[in-house]
């Protein structure tokens, strides 16, 4: 098969023909660049899926790319990942769903997960290394057509890989609120066998990001490096991993970032455990196997999806942050600060309902942040929250990702494409947060422009708040914050409030809890 393909980057132009081979295996690995990564038919990434065993999953920093063979890169020390991919969550008929990559919850949590659908193909340009892969759920009818990019120039681009990702509703289920995620699945061997599974997971958030908004970056990396005598040497895993959504944008969604941990299974055995707020766990309550943040059903995992937690970083669980809303650490606490077997989930949403026949775009990076461990006597086991950690190049990786993705991908700028898809009916979604204490969001949906009334009642029926008054809005996702005042700007009481939406020919009524 010979195709053509422009791309255009920033002052770069990539043309000519392009030879599309069918790879034979199960598995691939970008190798264009400093990151040596695993891609799976079914949109794994990573050494491992739940149907085979097979490493490396993400080598880094590879500086002698195609093949890394040389003594700098000790795959049993610069293994950065076991397994992740993306997440697809909504809620169907009133039950939650999650369709993944690395799982198998699904609709009825009996679905298969993405599956393979074709191999892997590859792509060379001069300058990038292309792999499209197609995989589906086969219960749900859902597709995913992914293309990812890692590049060969210039030196700036060499730490980082581009996931762009047309999600496709091909059957007959509609996803109210939906959700886009990430997970990454910890490191998978990164150490010596007496010092193994000893990983940090946390988040990087960086204010007036390059498209104005705010980033979220996800890492995990060796809780100290390994130095050796006193001293970093060749297979000291030094460096940290990540990931950022791309799109939709964090000004566009609700940012969640939830990271849990299994335990040490070579070393200590303990309970598995993940920061939780106090507020979630009034709402939600444990895990199905008494544990917190580990997630098992589609519900558990919906929950992590959308919870809105960000959480803080793995080498602070130690800490006491019941003053910021969290629970209480947890028995094992140091523990899990001095390092676990443990992963993240990046996620973002809801960003539309999707539909039978609709597509949307999902985009994001894994990067890479090389001399992430300085100092090799700066860490205390017994006071990791000490501990430097230096961030500044897995940060400026992600602002270059983005800013190359902004370039390359603007969805705004995709030919006969539009990246969400336009609501095709009315509709008034549940407020969220709910319950909720302080603001809450009312989302909506208008097919086409209309003139839209949403009007807060109390119970007796009582008008306590107007939000819109007939106002003229196009077609398209909206919401609106409310306060929790009244007209007069006077806050309400504790209790159960209705809110309706009107337009000239719709009209829908909730409920919604304001508790204080």
């Amino acid at each position: 098969m010979v195709r053509r393909h422009i791309l255009v980057f920033t002052g770069i132009v990539l043309c000519g023909l392009v030879f599309s081979a069918e790879v034979s295996g199960q598995q691939e690995w970008h190798r264009a660049n400093k990151l040596i990564l695993g891609l799976h038919p079914n949109g794994s990434i990573g050494g491992a899926t739940g149907i085979f065993e097979s490493w490396p999953g993400l080598l880094y920093p590879c500086l002698d790319p195609p093949w890394c063979a040389n003594s700098n890169l000790n795959p049993w020390y610069h293994d950065y990942l076991h397994n992740g991919g993306i997440w697809l969550g909504g809620v169907v008929n009133a039950e939650s769903i999650v369709i993944a990559s690395s799982s198998r919850c699904s609709y009825g949590n009996n679905g298969s997960g993405f599956w393979l659908k074709e191999f892997i193909t590859v792509h060379p340009f001069p300058d990038a290394e292309l792999f499209y892969a197609e995989y589906a759920d086969s219960t749900t009818g859902v597709e995913v057509q992914q293309k990812s990019y890692a590049f060969y120039y210039p030196e700036s681009y060499k730490e980082f890989i581009i996931f762009d990702l047309k999600i496709a509703n091909l059957g007959s289920y509609t996803f109210e609120d939906l959700y886009l995620g990430v997970e990454f699945n910890g490191i998978a061997y990164s150490c010596p066998v007496y010092d193994c599974n000893r990983e940090m997971s946390g988040v990087r958030i960086l204010p007036n990001g390059p498209s104005g908004d705010t980033a979220y970056i996800g890492w995990v990396a060796d809780n100290d490096g390994n130095p050796v005598g006193g001293y970093f040497n060749e297979d000291s895993p030094t460096s940290v991993v990540g990931v950022k959504i791309l799109y939709p944008r964090a000004g566009d969604c609700q940012t969640s970032f939830n990271w849990y941990s299994f335990g040490d299974y070579l070393l200590d055995v303990y309970p598995k455990w993940g920061p939780t707020l106090q507020s979630n766990f009034n709402k939600f309550g444990y895990m199905t196997d008494s544990s917190l943040g580990w997630a098992t059903t589609c519900r558990e995992k919906y929950y992590l999806m959308s919870n809105g937690e960000i959480d803080y970083d793995q080498y602070l669980s130690h800490l006491d942050h019941t003053a910021e809303g969290w629970l209480p650490p947890a028995d094992s606490a140091l523990k899990f600060a001095q390092g676990s077997n443990s992963a993240f989930l990046l996620s973002c949403g809801p960003v539309v309902n999707l539909y039978p026949n609709d597509t949307l775009r999902f985009s994001y990076a894994v990067l890479g942040g090389m001399d992430f461990h300085k100092y090799p006597g700066a860490y205390d086991s017994t006071s990791p929250f000490w501990v430097f950690y230096d961030f500044s190049t897995l940060l400026t990786n992600a602002l270059t990702a983005q800013q190359l993705y902004d370039s390359l991908f603007n969805p705004s700028a995709d030919v006969g494409e539009e990246p969400l898809a336009l609501p095709k009916q009315f509709r008034l979604l549940q407020n969220y947060p709910n319950p909720f204490n302080a603001t809450t969001t009312i989302r909506y949906h208008l097919s086409k422009s209309s003139n839209v009334t949403l009007e807060i009642f109390n119970l007796k029926g009582q008008l306590v708040r107007v939000l819109l008054n007939n106002t003229t809005q196009p077609a398209g996702e909206h919401q609106r914050v409310w306060d929790g005042k009244n007209s007069a700007g006077v806050k309400v009481s504790s209790g159960v409030y209705l809110y309706r939406f009107k337009t000239g020919e719709f009209s829908q009524v909730r409920k919604m809890i304001l508790l204080k």
